[in-house]
C-alpha cells in the first residue's frame, strides 16, 4: 500500500507500507498519520492547510477521528465564539 500527501502547491513523499500489515485505526494514526504525511504536510504547509480523507474504517476511527479535532483545534488561535 501507498500513502501520499498531493495538493495543487506540492507532491509530498510517497510512503510505502509494509506489504501485508493490517491497517487498522491505531496503525494509521500513529504510523501513517503522525510519523509520515502530518511531518510531509507540515514541512510544505506549516499549520495552514485543509486535510482530507475517504471514508476508510481507519479514517473514521473514534481515536482517529479525536487525532484530527485535536490537531485542529490546537491550531485555531484566537478561540472565536461562532455564536455572535
Amino acid at each position: 500500500m501507498v500513502s501520499v500527501a498531493v495538493s495543487s502547491l506540492d507532491a509530498m513523499q510517497m510512503h510505502f507500507l509494509e506489504p501485508g500489515v493490517k491497517i487498522n485505526s491505531d496503525y494509521y494514526r500513529n504510523t501513517v498519520m503522525l510519523n509520515m504525511l502530518l511531518l510531509d504536510i507540515r514541512s510544505v504547509f506549516g499549520d495552514y492547510y485543509v486535510f482530507q480523507q475517504d471514508g476508510a474504517p481507519a479514517h473514521r476511527a473514534r481515536d482517529t477521528v479525536t487525532m484530527h479535532a485535536a490537531e485542529r483545534d490546537a491550531r485555531v488561535y484566537p478561540a472565536r465564539d461562532v455564536t455572535t
